[in-house]
């Protein structure tokens, strides 16, 4: 079932962990005895989100994960590094046990769902979707609810697969505060984007309105 948990951790320079090295970090402990690696995933079970401040001269990371067997696989291998983790060219002590921000099972977000005309999100890491080939450092309603779409046909149970045409969809951008991102990714730059993004959906059917609601949430 999809769950998110907040790691709470000193850091000496905070400043000088980038959102990479949280991911490889959380990567690493996930692939512990598993393979193949989950690099080259091309839906990956997990996302990660920058350090951020917390309390007391702390600071957090979340990790949202969406394969059961996953949770037990991350703190398994926090416990196994005795709360040292390594993140860039420095260790973070973890400082308090994982904390759990939200959880839910697949079909309490299906049945949770309500026909909603707008869906807002929050970018808060570099953000690039590919379409093709192509790379497109923007939040197209298309990619981002296709993004989330994938993730839910790979991972829920087939009897909760959304069968959705979102270029059917007189879904647009209805407000944003975006800005563009430069990232390194494999030895190159990246652009991409960070920021809130609200999507409105202006007409549609409610069963089409409450599968949005439910791939947003």
């Amino acid at each position: 079932m999809p769950v998110r948990l907040a790691i709470p951790l000193f850091v000496e320079r905070p400043e000088l962990v980038r959102p990479a090295h949280v991911h490889a970090l959380v990567c690493e402990c996930l692939e512990r005895d598993r393979a193949p690696s989950l690099h080259h995933d091309n839906d990956k079970p997990f996302a990660t989100s920058p350090l951020r401040t917390h309390e007391d001269d702390l600071v957090v990371f979340e990790v949202g994960l969406l394969d059961d067997d996953l949770e037990e696989r991350l703190l398994t291998a926090i416990r196994q590094r005795r709360g040292r983790l390594r993140l860039g060219h420095q260790d973070g002590l973890v400082a308090e046990a994982p904390k759990t921000m939200a959880r839910a099972r697949w079909e309490e977000l299906a049945t949770r769902a309500r026909p909603r005309r707008e869906f807002g999100f929050e970018f808060v890491t570099a953000t690039v979707f590919r379409s093709g080939r192509t790379s497109v450092p923007l939040p197209l309603p298309g990619l981002v609810f296709g993004h989330y779409r994938s993730r839910w046909m790979t991972f829920a149970p087939p009897e909760l697969r959304p069968t959705i045409a979102f270029n059917e969809l007189s879904l647009e951008v209805a407000d944003h505060d975006i800005a563009t991102s430069r990232f390194r990714r494999g030895g190159h730059e990246q652009v991409g984007f960070t920021g809130q993004v609200t999507f409105a959906l202006r007409s549609a059917s409610p069963e089409n309105r409450t599968t949005l609601d439910a791939l947003a949430a």
